[in-house]
């Protein structure tokens, strides 16, 4: 399974609040951003998606000017399993041992190709065409 993320980084000297409200608008398809008071990236304001799309998370954080700004989409927590693929294998390997055990036969088996074909894949270059072409964000 393929879990997409992207990274971009951009320069405008508008605030945050206001480039949150473009992206929404141009990206988001009015999806609206919010959570700035949980301080989501430590000391940078940063902004959330209010809803995920297609099961991934939309963060804006950064400052205006030469500072910046960066988009990340990544896939919501509670859209991906809470291990990675190795530790999930080994679980899933230990709970079958066990089952085994307690059921008293051989018959419970478990695929590691399941788990082995979980990658990322790398939107970052589509994002920022996007971007590009959201005429509200060049200052």
């Amino acid at each position: 399974m393929l879990f997409p993320y992207a990274t971009v980084r951009f320069h405008t000297d508008k605030p945050l609040e206001e480039v949150s409200h473009i992206i929404s608008r141009g990206m988001l398809g009015g999806i609206s951003f919010g959570g700035r008071e949980r301080t989501i990236w430590g000391d940078i304001p940063a902004v959330y998606s209010s809803h995920t799309l297609w099961g991934l998370r939309v963060e804006l954080g950064g400052y205006p000017g030469p500072q910046g700004y960066e988009l990340r989409i990544t896939p919501d927590e509670a859209a991906i399993p809470p291990m990675s693929p190795v530790e999930l294998d080994e679980f899933i390997r230990e709970e079958c041992k066990r089952l085994r055990k307690e059921v008293g036969h051989q018959e419970i088996q478990y695929d590691a190709s399941v788990t082995s074909k979980w990658q990322s894949v790398d939107l970052s270059e589509y994002l920022r065409f996007v971007m590009e072409s959201i005429q509200e964000l060049k200052s």
